[in-house]
């Protein structure tokens, strides 16, 4: 458990309790103590990684990733550490089980009223399926490298509304136009992408919940101001119990990726 003397009350109990219902996995890691070990990580860091917290905390973060240590990624994780800057990467880890999950990793330090990094946030979210729902994902599974940076992302309710999408499509569509991720939440695709490409989205939604395998994809796509281009892929994420469509994953890559 970390040390709430060292966080001055600003990570009390109650904090870890709404970090413990999070579906995604999160950890803190002191720079403090040597090493920086895992001092919290919640109920889905466990479930995800299938360690217990007793085989989690006091360890580098470095025990997911076994013997599997030649990753292009670890290089901008490290660098980045050491700078006491954000950085977001994909990794091969592995399961207590040995199973191998591709971890996409959210790094932030966590700095005092001082300026002094206290800790480090871990984000981690298993994009395993992500991957596999790819053309050609079999087969990056089992290379030696994974794209550099990670493709263009992003994640659309039902209702066509974007609630998350990652920091390569933030620096390829949004920083063109002066937006940032906050601008994108709750936009729907009109509002986007405007008029002459939110019909292509629309399209590929439709196509994706006619299909038996809730997947589609437009190659040879062009957006306005972007000489770039691309091939969309998107897949749906169906509600297990319900059986019916829950949100879309949106891949967006560069035919020059």
């Amino acid at each position: 458990m970390f040390i709430v003397q060292k966080d001055g009350g600003l990570i009390p109990r109650v904090l870890t309790q709404i970090l413990d219902s999070c579906v995604n996995g999160v950890t803190l890691t002191d720079p403090d103590i040597e090493d920086n070990p895992i001092v919290y990580a919640n109920k889905a860091f466990e479930d995800i990684s299938g360690y217990t917290q007793d085989e989690i905390v006091g360890r580098n973060c470095r025990f997911l990733q076994g013997m599997d240590r030649d990753q292009p990624e670890l290089d901008r994780l490290r660098e980045a550490l050491k700078a006491c800057e954000a950085v977001e990467v994909t990794l091969r880890n592995y399961r207590k089980n040995g199973t191998l999950f591709l971890n996409r990793l959210v790094v932030k330090p966590l700095f005092d009223a001082d300026g002094k990094v206290v800790y480090f946030l871990g984000v981690q979210y298993d994009v395993t399926n992500m991957y596999r729902a790819n053309e050609g994902a079999l087969a990056l599974l089992n290379s030696n490298t994974l794209p550099r940076p990670f493709p263009e992302f992003a994640r659309s309710a039902r209702s066509g509304r974007y609630i998350y999408c990652n920091d390569e499509f933030i620096r390829t569509f949004l920083v063109p136009f002066s937006m940032g991720r906050d601008n994108i939440i709750d936009m729907d695709h009109d509002t986007l992408w405007g008029p002459k490409v939110a019909p292509i989205f629309r399209s590929l939604d439709e196509i994706v919940v006619q299909r038996p395998d809730k997947r589609g994809a437009l190659r040879d796509v062009t957006f306005p101001g972007n000489e770039r281009v691309f091939d969309i892929f998107k897949w749906a994420i169906v509600d297990p119990q319900s059986g019916e469509i829950e949100s879309f994953f949106t891949t967006i890559i560069p035919r020059d990726f």
